[in-house]
Formats: C-alpha cells, structure tokens, sequence
C-alpha cells in the first residue's frame, strides 16, 4: 500500500525534473518510419539518440543511458530478441532500466502473443506512427515514472523507519533485560527457556523470594508479541517484586496486577497468568491460575501426578472488584516437579497444520523414564513434532523442582550506608471481623517495622515471627480449625478451603496487634504481641506434643517461633501471645 504525502510528491516532481528524462533511442531499420518518429518526437521537445547499423548496442547504452527506447521488431531477424534482452537489463547510475516500446506492423503482430517474451517490452505501438497516440504513450510513462520515483521515495523512507524501528526495539530489549536481570534471582532449582516470535516477547517469567523464604513464581502471557506487551510487563515487573517481597498473598498480587493492567491496556487485551508459591522446607504449594493451560506436577511414578486447572478469569478481563481468585493448595514431596507453559508450546504446528496439544506433553509424563531429563525430552518432542512447522506465539516452559538443597537463596542487602540507631517506640492495630475477611496485616506491618529501624536483614525472621502469630491466632483461635486435618494426602488443599469458608462465614472475629522497641545493651529488643478474641487452648500441653512428634504436619511453626526468638509468653489461657526479638546491626556493620 502506497502512503500519498504532498511532499512526498512535491519531491518525486523534482526528482524527475532533474533526470534528463527526454532522451530516446529509436531502433528501427526501416528509414522512413525512423524519421517519421523522430519528427513526431523532436517537435514535442525530445531528444534523439542517433544510432547507426554499424554501432555496437552496449556502448551506446552505457554513453547516453536513454531511458526511453522505441525498438522495432523485424520478424525475419531473429538476434532481435537477444538486442531486447540486453537493452532490458542495462541499468543507469540510479538502478533504472529503460523504459521499452515496441513498435509493431502487421507482419509481426503475433509477437505480443508470445509469453516468454512480453516481459522484455512496457508498452506496444502500431504502425503508422500518429503524433496522438505517441502522445499518449509518452504521458503514460511519464505517469508510470513518476510513481515509480515516488515509490522509490517510500521504499526510502520504510527502510529507514525499519531500521529505527529496529534500534528502538532492540534499545527497548536491552532496558527491559536490564530491569529484569536487575531483580532476577536464580533460586537454583528451575529450569526454564523462551522462544519469542520477535526480539520482544509477550511471554513473562520472573521469580522472588518473600519474606517468609517462599519461593513465588509469575508464568505471564500477555495478548500479542511484540512492542506492545513488553511494554506492558514492565507494569508486571514492578508490582510482582513489589508486593512479593513485601510479603502479600498470590490473591492481593493477581489484584493487583489486574488493576496496573485495566488502566494501561486497551479493549481486548489481557494477560493469562499463573502465580506459584513454593516452600520447598515443608513441602507446600500455592498456585494461581489464571488462563493458562493445565500446570502439571510430575512426582516419582509415571504420568501426571496433579493438574491444577485455570479456574480463574485471565487478568485485565473484569473489574478488580468483582475479581476474587481462586487458589489450590497441595501438599509436595521433595523431588517433585512442577511444569507450567504458556499455550505457545501446545500449539506449535507441524507441517500439516496440526497442533501439537496438551496430550502430547502428558505422553511425555507417562512415558519419561529419567525424572530429571523430563524437560529436555519435552523440548526434544516438540522440534521433533515442529519439524518444518510454523512457529504461531511466543513459548515459554518452566520447570520448578521441589528440592530444598538445590535451592539458593540471594539476600539483598540495604542501600544505605548508615543504619538508623536502635530507638525506642511502639505500634498497635486493632482488626475487626470485616478486615480481617478481606486484608493481610503481615506485609504492612513488616514494612512498617522494617522502615522505622531500617531492618531489612531481619525482615525474613519478622515476617516469619508475625506470620506464624497471625495464623495460629486467626485459624486456630478464632476459626477453630483442626491441623490434624494436615496430616491426610489431601490435608492441605481440604485444610485452606475449610479456611476460606470459614472466614467468610466468621462474623465476631478480632486481633490486636501490640508492637514495641525499645534499647538494650548490645542492640535492641523488639516485642511483638498478639490478643484475640476467639478460644484458649492448654499451650504448654500443645507444646510438648509438638516437641515430642517435631515431622508431624502441624505445630512446626511454634518450634520455628522459639528457635527465632528469646523468649515466648502465652497469657489469657492462650489467647494472648507475646515474643521478644532481639537484634542489631553487627551483621552489616562493614557496610558503614
């Protein structure tokens, strides 16, 4: 498609005016009919190459480069037809070739007939020659000439606007990777790779620590490839490492994320997503998903352990408010394996067209005799399946190992270079039954404490104090749930729908939060209690249940509490919990 601009035009006009385009060689044996042309031709102002039987084609072309050719076929000469080829391929100094009309009479008509050749000539005029019609097929190729400049002048400007394009792009790779590689953390026990359509993918992986030590994974697709939803990932990037480290649940993230996304997307973009929270130290998982195809967990025996199907609507689709995602909940084993893609990989085509389909990765999983060759045999498979195929999205595959000794862990350390003295102050937050059905104190809290004495090289060991607090208090205290439902194979996914069915129904539920500091010698001691308004139970009888059977599936995280911290008190027949952290900065003080 041809764009029209009046400079553009005004330029291909000037173009034209300044290539001596009123040159023209006349072939043709015949002399009256040669002068007769040369007489219609010189009184309408062009001029003529003269050309004698004896003059050598090739050099005449190079010398006077005419653009313009009358040629005249005569049918008893058969070298003609190689003289029109030689002058068809002649270029000029700017790539043009001349422009040829042949000149028919009526013993060699039938030429025009011949399909090999009529692409050796532009036009065709009859004899007797007529000053109208030459007219006319002169001012067709001078309309024919000027597109062409103007053509020329567009093909100009698209090379050069691919070749910015091309920079931008490739400058806007380099930021995004940047970013990306910036807050990356390769906790040790993924295996992932991408194929992108284009230098930028719409395909998303990212991957953080929370402050509870989880490892929380983000598998994105955002509509297209390309420019446009790299762009928009970069929103993606900044709320998932955000709010991960921050410590807010996969539901609040997704929330999130579908917010950022409805400002900035337009109509009929959205983003399939799965989100996975892993603690590879008690063997549980959390995932979110949201549009993507089944994740699979692939354990010791063959086939597919457990699917976790999308039940929920990808982000950007509804509203933020009518938005409440759903989340599974399992229990693991060390060495299982978690796979998720993005729908790229089951629909690479063959050659004939054909998908290749969910069923094909799961004939993987029936058939993988080697556990940890599993993700190369899926890749395998599919370039195999490929073949001569066409690549139709971007692809992404992901697999996660539940392993703890694989895992590594990267602490980011403050920027600052002074930390702030141990001071002395204190923090309360009292939680009515409508927000604690709706809100997670734990990531404002930690965020809250963190910044006032700067502890960011505490905040895992705060997180994991609070969390533990807030769980035991809400599920056990004030939801009477029983951790012994843990302890079944499906424990855990049965043990958190209990939860959120509970909560939802719960209607006099309260806690308050007690939080102080205060100095001590050698640093600070931070006291973080809890009350809450639900039922007591015999702690000291609990604990020493627990000390006595520490591998069952409840009750670790009191253990946890009392490894952390120096001292732990129960009051109000259980009700009431306060522990004492103590900390200082000796840790970092080479950082000073």
């Amino acid at each position: 498609m041809l764009i029209f601009d009046p400079n553009e035009n005004r330029q291909a006009g000037e173009l034209l005016e300044s290539i001596d385009t009123r040159k023209v060689l006349i072939i043709d044996p015949i002399d009256t009919d040669r002068f007769q042309l040369k007489k219609i031709l010189l009184d309408l102002e062009y001029r003529i190459v003269s050309i004698r039987p004896v003059d050598n084609i090739s050099s005449i072309l190079v010398k006077e480069n005419p653009e313009l050719v009358f040629f005249n076929i005569c049918y008893s000469i058969e070298s003609d037809f190689h003289l029109l080829e030689e002058i068809k391929n002649h270029k000029d100094a700017y790539g043009r070739t001349p422009y040829i009309i042949l000149t028919l009479s009526i013993d060699n008509q039938k030429f025009i007939n011949c399909p090999d050749e009529t692409s050796l000539f532009d036009d065709v005029c009859h004899k007797p020659y007529q000053e109208s019609i030459i007219r006319s097929k002169l001012n067709t190729w001078k309309k024919i000439t000027s597109m062409q400049k103007l053509l020329d002048l567009q093909i100009n400007r698209l090379r050069e606007y691919s070749s910015k394009t091309g920079q931008d792009i490739e400058l806007a790779a380099n930021i995004i990777n940047n970013l990306v590689q910036a807050r990356y953390v390769n906790p040790g026990n993924i295996k992932y790779i991408t194929f992108p359509m284009e230098v930028l993918s719409g395909d998303i992986f990212l991957t953080a620590f929370n402050p509870a030590g989880h490892q929380v994974f983000l598998i994105g697709d955002l509509t297209g490839h390309g420019l446009a939803p790299a762009v928009e990932a970069m929103v993606v990037y900044d709320v998932f490492y955000s709010m991960v480290e921050k410590g807010f649940p996969l539901a609040t993230i997704a929330k999130e994320i579908n917010s950022k996304l409805q400002r900035i997307q337009s109509t009929g973009r959205f983003m399939c997503v799965c989100m996975i929270e892993l603690d590879c130290k008690n063997n549980f998982v959390h995932v979110l998903n949201a549009g993507l195809p089944d994740i699979l967990l692939k354990g010791k025996t063959p086939g597919v352990k457990q699917r976790y199907k999308s039940d929920n609507l990808p982000l950007g689709v509804i509203s933020t408010s009518e938005l409440e995602p759903n989340i599974s909940h399992s229990e693991l084993q060390q060495g299982d394996r978690i796979y998720a893609f993005t729908d790229g990989l089951i629909e690479v085509k063959n050659e004939n067209d054909k998908c290749m389909g969910l069923e094909f990765i799961q004939e993987k999983f029936r058939n993988c005799r080697n556990e940890t060759g599993l993700f190369q045999e899926i890749l395998e498979g599919m370039h195999q399946f490929h073949g001569d195929g066409r690549q139709t999205d971007d692809i992404t595959l992901v697999e996660i190992t539940c392993d703890e000794n694989l895992v590594r862990r990267s602490h980011v350390r403050s920027s600052r270079k002074k930390h702030k003295p141990p001071m002395q102050w204190s923090l309360s937050l009292d939680m009515g039954c409508d927000l604690l059905k709706r809100e997670d104190p734990l990531p404002l809290l930690v965020q809250l404490i963190t910044e006032l004495q700067d502890l960011d090289e505490h905040r895992e060991q705060i997180y994991t104090i609070l969390s533990e607090m807030f769980s035991n208090a809400l599920e056990h205290g004030i939801l009477g749930l029983d951790s012994g439902i843990k302890q079944d194979p499906e424990g855990f996914a049965r043990y958190y729908d209990q939860r959120e069915r509970l909560l939802e129904e719960m209607e006099q539920g309260k806690l308050q939060f007690e939080i102080s500091n205060r100095v001590v010698k050698g640093g600070a001691r931070l006291t973080l209690a809890l009350q809450h308004n639900g039922s007591g139970f015999d702690f000291r009888k609990y604990l020493d249940r627990i000390q006595a059977d520490p591998d069952q599936a409840h009750g670790r995280g009191l253990l946890l509490m009392r490894n952390i911290c120096s001292d732990i008190r129960y009051s109000d027949n259980g009700r009431r919990l306060e522990l004492d952290y103590t900390w200082n900065h000796q840790a970092n003080e080479h950082d000073d």
